[in-house]
């Protein structure tokens, strides 16, 4: 790119941002700012859709084209991408909406499971450590913490949202809220539905409760709670990552 060429786009970037004019850069004419700012938001809604669309493919669907259209570039100007990767632009999307006139919660509820499911499929991979369960059976469940995946995610959502996201048929109200576990496996998100005391064993997992105060927590909620047969699960899914010790005042 031609020196000249590299001080136009600099002249462009103040105009846009409304910074000050780099210092021995000629203003641009009206024309060269007109065009500019008319290909600057071309390529920004452009943008703004491809990058929606890939992580809301079912909001994209209930919505209609258009209107997802129209709502990608009203979210590009309220929240601008404020990093490269628009890999990592929309978590504010399920807010965006609730703040519409007359919204549907469900669908910000289905908004707030395909950002989580994003999440879950850009997550790192982290080596689980089977040795390490070993200390559940010889350590204190008061000094051991398990350890879960990234990506793994717990939401409250309505029934009708997490129905639409699973494929399912809500089987009650579909304004009840409803537990809902997300994460990865193979590379792709996957859901369960959750009983109270799984959603409330996890919980507070997720708050990095020690094994008894997770267990206590469950069994309030739910006085089946089998542990045993979560742990299978949890090895079966990849819900766990590993057991660690607690460290006395950490």
């Amino acid at each position: 790119m031609s020196g000249y060429l590299a001080a136009r786009q600099q002249a462009l970037l103040a105009a846009l941002s409304g910074a000050s004019r780099p210092i021995g850069i000629v203003p641009l004419t009206a024309v060269e700012l007109q065009r500019g700012l008319q290909a600057y938001q071309v390529n920004a809604q452009v943008l703004s859709v491809r990058a929606l669309a890939a992580v809301y493919p079912k909001v994209r669907q209930i919505i209609g084209e258009a209107s997802f259209r129209a709502m990608a570039w009203a979210f590009w100007r309220r929240h601008p991408p404020q990093q490269a990767d628009l890999g990592g632009w929309g978590k504010l999307l399920s807010g965006f909406l609730a703040a519409q006139d007359e919204m549907e919660g469900w669908l910000c509820d289905l908004a707030r499971l395909e950002w989580a499911a994003h999440l879950a499929e850009r997550a790192a991979d982290l080596a689980f450590d089977p040795g390490s369960l070993d200390l559940l059976a010889s350590q204190d469940p008061a000094q051991l913490r398990l350890q879960l995946p990234a990506g793994l995610s717990l939401l409250q959502v309505q029934a009708e949202a997490w129905s639409i996201w699973a494929g399912e048929v809500a089987d009650e109200s579909s304004q009840a809220v409803i537990p809902v576990l997300l994460w990865r496996q193979r590379w792709l998100a996957k859901g369960q539905r959750l009983s109270q005391g799984d959603s409330q064993w996890l919980q507070a997992l997720i708050d990095g409760r020690t094994l008894e105060v997770a267990l206590q927590q469950a069994f309030v909620a739910d006085v089946g709670f089998d542990f045993s047969a979560w742990l299978q699960a949890a090895l079966r899914e990849g819900w766990l990552q590993g057991a660690t010790r607690v460290i006395p005042g950490a």
